[in-house]
C-alpha cells in the first residue's frame, strides 16, 4: 500500500476551513451497505436486531481506521462512544410489556439489553476503548448530527481524543456510524502488519 493509500485509508481529509480544534472524520461506515447485506448475531443479545445492527456497523467504522480489534492503545482510553437513536430497541421494549402483560416472567436477558448502552459496553470491551459512553435520544430531524454535536461537546471538554457515533433505527433496520477525531490530535494511524498480512 502506498503512503497516500494509507492516507486515504486512515483520514479523510480535513473540511475547508476548519481550524485546529474542528471535528474531523477518521472512519464512516453503513448498513445496509447492499440489498445482500446481513447482520452477525451478537452473543448474549436476543429476538432483536437492534444490538446487533449498532454492534455491526460499530465493527465496520472502527475497522476502516484500526484494521483488527483491539483499537490502537494509545487511542483506546481516550476513545468514547456515542449512540443516537430516536425511538431505540422497540422490539425489545414490546416483548418485554406483551410478557408482563400476559402474567409471564421476562426473561433476564431482555432487562440488560433493554439498556441500549449494553451493546456500547460490548464494542467497548472487544474493542478496548475505555472513554465515556454514552446514548441520547435525538429531538432533530439528523440523529448523526445531535450525536456529533455530543460528540464536539466532549472532546472540547478534554473527556475524549476521538468519539465513535453511532445513529441506528429499526423498522427498517438501518445505521450509520462515525468516527470523529480533533484535527490538532488525530495522527495517522501505521497498522502493525501490511494489508497483504491481515
Amino acid at each position: 500500500m502506498t503512503a497516500p493509500e494509507l492516507v486515504d485509508r486512515l483520514l479523510l481529509p480535513v473540511p475547508s476551513g476548519a481550524g485546529e480544534d474542528a471535528a474531523i472524520v477518521l472512519a464512516k461506515a453503513q448498513w445496509p451497505d447492499s440489498d445482500a447485506d446481513t447482520l452477525t448475531p451478537v452473543a448474549g443479545f436476543v429476538l432483536s436486531t437492534f444490538s446487533p445492527l449498532v454492534a455491526e456497523v460499530a465493527e465496520r467504522c472502527l475497522r476502516a481506521r484500526y484494521g483488527e480489534p483491539p483499537a490502537v492503545p494509545e487511542h483506546a482510553g481516550s476513545t468514547a462512544l456515542v449512540l443516537a437513536s430516536a425511538r431505540g430497541d422497540m422490539t425489545t421494549n414490546e416483548a418485554a410489556r406483551d410478557t408482563a402483560e400476559a402474567g409471564g416472567r421476562v426473561p433476564p436477558l431482555l432487562f440488560y439489553q433493554s439498556n441500549p448502552n449494553a451493546v456500547l459496553g460490548w464494542i467497548a470491551a472487544r474493542w478496548e476503548l475505555d472513554g465515556p459512553v454514552l446514548s441520547i435520544a435525538p429531538t432533530g430531524e439528523d440523529p448523526l448530527a445531535d450525536g456529533q454535536h455530543v460528540a464536539g461537546l466532549l472532546m472540547a471538554d478534554g473527556e475524549a481524543a476521538e468519539v465513535l457515533v453511532i445513529a441506528a433505527e429499526l423498522d427498517p433496520d438501518r445505521a450509520e456510524a462515525v468516527l470523529l477525531g480533533s484535527h490538532r490530535k488525530a495522527g495517522l494511524i501505521v497498522p502493525t502488519a501490511t494489508e497483504g498480512q491481515r
